[in-house]
Formats: C-alpha cells, structure tokens, sequence
C-alpha cells in the first residue's frame, strides 16, 4: 500500500541499558516509532505524533541490554516527512536495576520495600520519581518527588534537589525522562 519501514539495530558492548537522544524528532500522522531489546522483553512505544514537542528534541527511557532495535512505520501519505535524528546514544554502565537486581549501585539505601523501615511510608511511594537527567554531553540519576501546591488543586510540581541538573540547558532539560512510581526490588 505504499507504507514504509524502517529498522535499525544499535549495538553497545557490554552496556547494561542504552537511552537515545534525538536532536531533531517529528512524527507525522499516522507514523509509529518503537524501541525494543535483544530478548523483546522490553517494547517501547508506538511513539506518534503525540509525542512530539515544540523543542523538536526528544529521549527514549532505557532499554535493558547492551543492544536495542528501532522500527519506524510512515504512511504512504506522510512519505519524507518524518524526522528521527539520533544525536547522543547514552551508555549506562552502573546504577541500572537489572532483572530486579541493581548493578553499580550503592547497596546501603534503604528503599521503600526494605523492611521494616518502609513500612510506613507506603503512601508516600507513590510520589517518588526517578530522574534521569541530561547535563551537556552526560547523563546521570536524581530522585525527586511529586508535589501539590498550597492552592491544593493537585497541579503536579516535581520537586528534585538543586544539584540536579544545575549545569542542565533548556535543551538538556527537555531530553530529561521521568521515571513515576519509581520502586526498586
């Protein structure tokens, strides 16, 4: 019918995740993006035209393992008109959970499934967010948390330590990826 598809498969010896940034990112009506791992236990997407935002930059979440396929979809009707350009493949090498295991992390926190010291704060879980946030040509992690405003109209803010991100651009922070509900094993 005309419809187009393209594939790309990105290799990273030995990394524990990868996660993509894109300098340019357009998705016209009727296209689908996904991203998956080697095993095909981890499919991201379909991304589409909703995903798209003004800045025109974008970022995948990690994709467990060192090596992750892309598959583009464009419609006949959209031929040329999408633009997906990688700019930066992120390398994760330490402080990623890996089939419930964490790998390069510190092992002293104590986490909200850690018992008994978690146990009262099962409400309050549900306001953790993991950050993954973009500083020049690096990345790394912050925690924060989503919080209400003293109007009470439940406007979600996320708050996260000034250190976070202090040297971050306006075009860094539009490629951070936010991780809700965040929970390690």
């Amino acid at each position: 019918n005309g419809d187009r598809i393209w594939r790309l498969k990105i290799i990273a010896d030995e990394a524990l995740a990868t996660t993509l940034y894109y300098n340019q990112f357009h998705l016209p009506a009727g296209s689908k993006f996904y991203i998956w791992n080697e095993t095909g236990t981890q499919i991201i997407g379909a991304f589409t035209e909703f995903n798209n935002h003004e800045s025109g930059v974008f970022a995948t979440e990690l994709v467990y393992g060192e090596t992750c396929y892309l598959e583009y979809m464009e419609p006949a009707a959209q031929t040329g008109n999408g633009i997906i350009s990688i700019s930066h493949v992120g390398y994760a090498y330490r402080y990623v959970e890996v089939e419930g295991e964490q790998r390069g992390g510190d092992v002293c926190e104590v986490d909200i499934n850690c018992s008994p010291e978690g146990t009262n704060w099962q409400d309050e879980k549900r306001g953790v967010v993991r950050l993954q946030v973009v500083d020049g040509g690096s990345a790394g992690w912050c925690s924060a948390s989503v919080v209400n405003n003293t109007s009470l109209n439940c406007v979600p803010y996320v708050l996260s330590a000034f250190h976070c991100g202090v040297g971050s651009s306006t075009a860094d922070f539009n490629q951070y990826i936010f991780y809700f509900n965040y929970e390690r094993t």
